[in-house]
């Protein structure tokens, strides 16, 4: 049971991790999309 929920955890940890560079980059683009709308 322990081992089952530690092994989620990490699943849970680098499923997190790759969303969270995923939606930088995404991010990162639409600034700049934004800043040359602007300019």
């Amino acid at each position: 049971m322990l081992r089952s929920f530690r092994m989620v955890g990490r699943e849970m940890w680098r499923w997190l991790a790759a969303w969270t560079v995923e939606s930088r980059s995404i991010l990162g683009k639409l600034g700049k999309c934004l800043e040359e709308a602007k300019s």
